[in-house]
């Protein structure tokens, strides 16, 4: 190298049109290239500015300048980078090579318009140029994001759809179904990113597929597919990056979190499991809906907010926060305000109050944050901070997510009733009507028959599993009842689970039209084994239909068929059933009991009574009945005739005395007679 500088030094000269010459820039090119490759920039510049000083049109020369201007990566080192990529591109301007080189250096710059310009040379030049077209898709991306703009998300996704079509390469599916997201079309989304798994990509990107894929299985709410995708992301996550993805900082308030955060390990655990389960809109599918929608908030926030340039998380920007708190916003807006700043404004619609959040890019950097240094905001004569307005909503707005959907909800009824169970446990035996009218039906000749789907669960205060059930019902009913609005099917199933206060969740569905009704409950339940005459709760209902002969009337050979408002017509028979328990045996090694059945009619007090609300009692009728038995527990099934009553509210109450321990246990149940 010391002879070639010391050739052009002392003074010899080579016409330009000569030869050697020409094989000299050649040489001299290609060590200057081969120190570029080994990261020796100093001294491959000083061979290629020996290479322009010889002949200024060389246009490799000039390119490899601009490519050691643009490694070193300064602000004026990338200026230089421009003006040799420009001079290379003058020499030589079809080099697709040169264009690209250039709209790097751009994009470096932060000029966006100029680097797509170049790019979209390079494809022009050579339409098979895979990394042109990613950064014309990327550029895109990015002005969609910034502008909300639809029309900049279709032609990103066409230049990453032309990237795909050259090379095969998972990369390329996942920046499709990336901006097939933000054009909400979730179905396509799934598509592209199947088969970017299916070519096999690096861990992380997997990662990154895999949580689309849960994301767009949320909205689309095939929720068991989305626990799969976002557990499959999870075993690529490290420990970091796992307790971040679970953290719930943006579920809870400032208050809330920093109590939590002082909790021990275990006290936190348990503490968040009872958020997560107090959140779930149906805890009767294995599926967390509102956790995972929680991944989704976290996953779309870091797909549209993020600024990876200056590595910033979606989710740790004010937008981000505020989406994944609150969801998309009921209306975006996107503007110039007076001080020529770009801004946002969202509106949320919460208990039927419009709350909006402004955010600003007041550094123009992409990162929309609150006004700077709680500047406010002029809302008619009212100056509002937009920091504070935030801070009120983390701190007032319960978190929920309910189902949205255009689809009708199911209507059932339902109550629960308390008898003892086996080894300590309370029987929650639940009584259901569904309506006629929220069954689809099948009609065969004089016969209709329809179908729905029961789930039922129980949880305990940390929302552990405690019982659970599900069954399909089939229903056949004469034809001409099917449009009948006031006839339901009416059944009931067994829960059961130790005394304690118990979340009981319910969901009804039609399989047919997707309809489903769901129900969460707080029941605390009674705890029957005790050393005293209990009795269970009553159960009234218009019929029941009693077990063949022969055999012992037991729950579970009654089938009850139940009014859940307690109305009845003031003609109809009302069957009352109960159970008592833990009687005590005399001498004889009997149990010997009294039951007195009570029916009060109720009236509501005149004047200050009517104030304090309440009814007494106006009237009775008793009837009473002894027995005795072997066991000490009991059940009866009575039916009242109520035909000499008239309208108005009245008040079943069963007594049972033990006559043996003297020990009593009473139970009531108000209804209503009507004509």
């Amino acid at each position: 190298m010391s002879f070639i500088v010391g050739f052009l030094i002392s003074g010899c000269s080579l016409k330009p049109e000569s030869g050697t010459r020409s094989d000299f820039l050649e040489r001299n090119f290609e060590l200057a290239e081969s120190l570029f490759v080994k990261g020796d920039y100093r001294e491959a510049e000083k061979l290629l500015k020996i290479n322009l000083s010889a002949n200024r049109h060389h246009s490799k020369s000039h390119f490899l300048l601009g490519e050691i201007y643009r490694k070193k990566g300064t602000i004026i080192s990338r200026r230089l980078s421009v003006v040799s990529l420009k001079q290379a591109i003058k020499e030589n301007p079809d080099n697709p090579e040169y264009h690209y080189s250039l709209g790097l250096t751009y994009k470096k710059q932060g000029f966006s318009g100029n680097a797509l310009r170049q790019f979209k040379k390079v494809v022009e030049l050579d339409p098979q140029y895979v990394q042109a077209h990613r950064h014309i898709a990327g550029i895109y991306e990015e002005m969609g994001l910034r502008y909300d703009d639809r029309g900049y998300f279709n032609r990103s996704l066409e230049h990453a759809a032309m990237a795909a079509s050259v090379r095969n390469n998972s990369q390329d599916y996942y920046d499709q179904a990336k901006i097939l997201i933000q054009l909400n079309l979730f179905n396509r989304a799934l598509t592209k990113a199947d088969t970017a798994l299916m070519l096999g990509p690096p861990d992380k990107l997997a990662r990154q597929i895999y949580l689309i894929r849960g994301l767009c299985n949320v909205r689309l709410k095939a929720f068991r597919d989305a626990s799969a995708d976002f557990d499959s992301a999870m075993a690529f996550m490290n420990r970091n990056a796992l307790a971040d993805f679970n953290d719930i900082q943006f579920i809870v308030s400032p208050t809330e979190y920093n109590d939590l955060r002082s909790l021990s390990s275990y006290q936190r655990r348990l503490k968040v499991a009872r958020l997560w389960g107090e959140l779930d809109p149906d805890p009767t599918t294995s599926e967390n809906e509102r956790k995972l929608e929680h991944y989704a908030r976290q996953v779309y926030a870091d797909l549209t907010f993020s600024i990876p340039e200056k590595q910033v998380r979606g989710k740790n920007t004010k937008r981000g926060e505020m989406l994944i708190r609150y969801g998309i916003p009921d209306e975006k807006r996107y503007f110039i305000n007076n001080n020529l700043v770009l801004t946002w404004e969202w509106d949320y619609v919460i208990h039927g109050k419009t709350f909006t959040l402004q955010f600003e890019d007041t550094f123009h950097n992409g990162n929309f944050d609150f006004p700077y240094t709680a500047t406010v905001v002029e809302k008619g004569d009212t100056l509002v901070d937009m920091s504070l307005v935030a801070d009120r909503l983390v701190r007032a707005v319960a978190q929920k997510y309910d189902f949205k959907s255009d689809i009708p909800e199911l209507n059932f009824a339902y109550m629960v009733k308390q008898f003892k169970g086996n080894h300590g446990k309370t029987d929650m035996e639940i009584f259901y009507n569904v309506p006629y009218s929220e069954i689809t039906f099948r009609k065969d000749g004089d016969i209709a028959i329809g179908d729905f789907d029961i789930r039922a669960v129980v949880h305990d205060g940390n929302w552990s599993l405690l019982d659970s059930v599900s069954f399909s019902r089939v229903v056949k009913i004469s034809s001409s009842q099917v449009d009948n609005m006031k006839l339901a099917v009416s059944h009931n199933f067994t829960l059961e689970a130790y005394p304690d206060s118990v979340y009981l969740s319910m969901a009804v569905a039609n399989p047919h039209n997707g309809h489903i009704g769901r129900s969460k409950t707080i029941v605390g339940l009674r705890n029957f084994y005790v050393d005293k005459v209990a009795i269970s709760e009553l159960v009234l209902g218009r019929m029941a239909r009693l077990p063949v002969d022969g055999m012992r009337i037991s729950r579970k050979s009654i089938q009850f068929f139940t009014n859940l408002d307690n109305r009845y017509f003031v003609a109809e028979p009302v069957v009352v059933y109960f159970e008592f328990y833990n009687l005590k045996k005399d001498n004889d090694n009997r149990t010997h009991y009294r039951i007195k059945q009570i029916i009060s009619r109720l009236e509501k007090p005149k004047l200050i009574g009517r104030l304090i609300g309440g009814y007494k009692t106006v009237e009775e009728v008793m009837t009473v009945y002894d027995g005795s038995g072997v066991l000490t527990y009991e059940n009866r099934l009575l039916t009242l005739d109520l035909s000499s009553l008239k309208r108005g509210r009245y008040r079943i109450t069963i007594d049972v005395l033990d006559l043996v321990s003297n020990e009593t246990a009473s139970a009531s149940e108000d209804i209503i007679l009507y004509e």
